[in-house]
């Protein structure tokens, strides 16, 4: 296995749909490139939940990670889920 390299995705956290515009609106802000990636699947294209109950999932370059994670663990800091996903994100 190969050590990652500076612009290999990795996962930042999962994010229900507010946390995920939340959290989309800071990376941005602080120019940090991520790709969002819905995990609703299928049934939401076609008449499923979706909407409030969609989550994704944030992938940033190896090389900000370290960086994306602190901010958003202070932005998140009383949200108990997203600490949580943050934390599991690291695994």
């Amino acid at each position: 296995m190969r050590a990652p390299a500076e612009n290999d995705p990795v996962l930042l956290t999962a994010a229900r749909f507010v946390q995920a515009a939340m959290l989309e609106q800071l990376l941005g802000e602080k120019e940090i490139p991520f790709a969002k990636v819905s995990q609703t699947g299928f049934s939401a294209t076609f008449g499923g939940t979706g909407g409030a109950l969609e989550s994704f999932l944030f992938y940033v370059p190896f090389g900000a990670w370290e960086a994306a994670r602190e901010i958003a663990e202070e932005f998140f800091i009383e949200d108990e889920e997203m600490q949580t996903n943050l934390r599991e994100g690291n695994q």
